[in-house]
Parts: structure tokens; sequence; C-alpha cells
């Protein structure tokens, strides 16, 4: 199993996620910031996302900093290639990773409630 860049939002602006959950990263002497982990179905890999910005409820999307947009499939869960990936990411960001297991638990996120909401 190999780390490597994915191509960046303008090429593949959405990714559905299976096997995910959602984690809040710290990092010594910088704000926590809210991520998702999980599997990316079309490309049979594991994913940690850029920092969450926007959660649309109702459609199971989540919008990062990146622009990218993660469609969320079915429930909560793991997998083992995912977080094969988070472990090398926390590695890499020198960061601590702690599962949320409630959405609400996310601050300062704007969660949109209707899906025919703009974001």
């Amino acid at each position: 199993m190999s780390i490597h860049a994915v191509p960046p939002p303008s090429i593949e602006p959405v990714i559905n996620l299976s096997s995910w959950f959602y984690f809040k990263a710290h990092r010594e002497g910088k704000p926590d910031t809210y991520h998702l982990c999980g599997y990316d179905v079309d490309h049979h890999e594991g994913r940690v996302s850029s920092t969450i910005t926007q959660i649309l409820k109702n459609d199971s999307l989540i919008v990062t900093r990146s622009g990218r947009q993660y469609k969320l499939i079915g429930e909560s869960g793991t997998n083992r290639d995912a977080l094969y990936v988070l472990s090398n990411w926390s590695d890499w960001f020198s960061s601590t990773v702690e599962r949320v297991q409630n959405i609400n638990d996310l601050n300062n996120l704007s969660i949109i409630e209707d899906s025919n909401d703009e974001h």
C-alpha cells in the first residue's frame, strides 16, 4: 500500500466515500480542525479530506477547504485502507486524531439543513 498525492478538486470535484467517519485533528499551537476519513469507492483507496467547511445534512454531502465535495455512502464505519492513510496523514502533519461520534460535535461549521440551499 502506498501514499500518494490526489488530483486537485478541479479534476476530481466529488469523491464517493464509504466506511467513513469524522475526526478532529489537533496540532500543537494550531486550532483544531475537522476532517473525513473513509474509503473512496471509485478509486479503491483510503482517503483523508482537507478541513471540513460545510455539511449538507439531507444529502450527506461534505464540502472541504479545498472545494472538494464528499458524498457519504451508507452509515459511518471504518476501513483498513482508510485507517492506514489516516495513520500516515497524522504522522506527516504531526497531529493527534480523535474520532468524532456525533455530527453536532463539529464546532464552527456551516451545517445546511435543506438540500436546496446554495453552498
